[in-house]
């Protein structure tokens, strides 16, 4: 159960992959993250560098999993509240609103989440 580690974010960006294919349009979003435990109810030593692969893991999969479930609802809505349609014209100059419209709810959108954990001084 992760809900008993903290970790601050000290730095966040991402990065979008756009294909020129208008076949199959897909945009890959690339997030970054990168951050220090707070704070832990944990007992394991939290300096232990395989510990915090783990929980770099853990939040990497779940980020990954809520960011999708997320633009997977913005496209059955139709909703662009990132502005992917902005990204994806700057690479496809001839796409026009009517065309994104009807690419957007079926394009293939992935996030691809890297989770980086500073070493802190958590003590016990």
């Amino acid at each position: 159960n992760e809900s008993d580690i903290v970790v601050e974010s000290i730095r966040s960006g991402s990065r979008y992959e756009v294909s020129r294919s208008e076949r199959n349009p897909s945009i890959t979003i690339k997030i970054k993250i990168k951050g220090q435990i707070k704070e832990s109810m944990r007992s394991e030593n939290l300096t232990n560098r395989k510990m915090i692969k783990k929980i770099e893991k853990e939040m990497e999969a779940d980020i990954t999993k809520q960011a999708n479930r997320l633009i997977k609802d913005f496209q059955k809505k139709t909703l662009d509240p990132i502005g992917l349609k902005e990204k994806y014209h700057a690479k496809n100059k001839k796409m026009t609103y009517e065309h994104w419209k009807q690419i957007y709810p079926k394009m293939d959108i992935n996030v691809e989440t890297e989770v980086n954990i500073i070493q802190t001084g958590v003590s016990e």
